[in-house]
């Protein structure tokens, strides 16, 4: 596509979420929810979808853009395409909205319609300042701690009041214990150790295109470090990887070694399972500048963060936390060589990072249970009640 052609597709798109917007405007409320997320089907969504639809508040309909995926069978609400006029409809007619990266251009609508922002992740990256799903679509948001609802509320502008610390829905999964290894997991990894690996995107390919540290053109994203260098060194430890990447990253094709697989986003629904599925399982968790440590504390497992490119994502993107290595409860290493130091000692028991893990988890987490997705649906209420 030239740049002409992206202009005006551009253009025509703002013009179509205008247009929703107005109409939105003039359609009369129903008592009803929507949720849309990105992806589609994530934990976030099921979490709460399930628990909007246990709790029966209000008839339930998720906002997908794909119907077809399996894992939508049997959640107990109506799937609609987000490209339908079904979709729009359910859009314009819901009461309340429950999202987590906004929906249909993230305009501001009707005054009658509520925003319930189940925010994707407890913002260690800085977020954009007076952003349109932070001014136009949340009403009311959430966070895990006293920290993150700071940092959230000065970066969209809200009152603090707007901030709830019901926790993610999400990490209800990690907060559950694991149990058994799946069939599925032990057709991959047998008996051996599970490593998770998760870096976060440098070039985002969707959604609002960005780059932020250094693409390193590998699944990695850790400079000097292959799939096959990962394979090897797991081979040595006895231990299985798995890798998967961050959605907003060029999706490359999965790859299968002995030791080692690593999946682009969707395949994990060819798995049957979710991420945080897959995380409940891990025995340890390699990442980078996500923020899903945040959350795998919950497991009390040891967290290994590979980044080898610290300075330049302080200089392009940077985080909310002036010192961010004493921020991180585990050890950080630059180069293949230190990462496999490190690994081998976590997988071997030698795990220094036990205080600074349970530190870290006071301060990160205000609840500890499994009861996120019970407290948001507790927000639901009081929004689908508002006058």
């Amino acid at each position: 596509m030239t740049g002409a052609e992206t202009r005006v597709s551009v253009s025509v798109r703002t013009l179509a979420f205008r247009l929703i917007s107005l109409i939105d405007r003039l359609v009369p409320k129903s008592r009803s929810i929507l949720y849309r997320s990105f992806p589609d089907v994530c934990d976030q969504g099921i979490q709460t979808v399930g628990a909007l639809v246990e709790a029966d508040l209000a008839p339930v309909t998720w906002l997908v853009d794909d119907v077809g995926n399996p894992r939508l069978a049997g959640m107990g609400c109506r799937v609609v395409s987000s490209r339908s006029p079904r979709g729009l409809w359910a859009y314009w007619r819901a009461r309340v909205v429950v999202h987590t990266h906004g929906v249909l251009g993230s305009g501001r609508t009707a005054p009658s319609k509520r925003f319930v922002n189940i925010w994707h992740g407890m913002p260690i990256k800085l977020l954009e300042h007076g952003s349109d799903v932070g001014r136009h679509q949340t009403d009311v948001t959430i966070a895990t701690a006293a920290v993150h609802a700071e940092n959230l509320a000065r970066t969209w502008g809200l009152d603090p009041s707007q901030v709830h610390l019901t926790g993610l829905p999400r990490n209800d999964v990690l907060a559950r214990e694991g149990g058994d290894r799946p069939d599925w997991l032990r057709d991959l990894a047998g008996d051996r150790p599970l490593v998770v690996w998760l870096p976060t995107f440098r070039r985002a390919v969707t959604g609002t295109v960005r780059a932020d540290g250094v693409e390193t053109g590998t699944p990695t994203q850790f400079e000097g470090v292959s799939i096959d260098d990962v394979d090897a060194l797991m081979g040595r430890l006895g231990a299985f990887c798995l890798l998967k990447l961050h959605p907003l990253a060029e999706q490359l094709p999965r790859q299968d070694r002995p030791n080692l697989v690593s999946l682009p986003d969707a395949a994990l629904a060819d798995l049957g399972v979710t991420l945080y599925e897959v995380l409940a399982h891990a025995d340890l968790l390699v990442t980078d500048h996500s923020s899903v440590w945040i959350d795998f504390l919950l497991t009390r497992r040891p967290i290994l963060f590979a980044i080898s490119d610290v300075e330049q994502y302080r200089s392009s993107r940077g985080w909310y936390f002036d010192d961010i290595e004493a921020l991180l409860p585990g050890p950080l290493v630059s180069d293949g060589d230190d990462f496999a130091v490190e690994l081998a000692r976590l997988l071997g028991g030698d795990d220094r990072w036990v205080d600074q893990r349970n530190e870290a988890l006071a301060f990160h987490h205000l609840h500890q249970d499994a009861g996120a997705s019970q407290r948001v649906v507790s927000l639901v209420a009081t929004e689908l009640d508002r006058p």
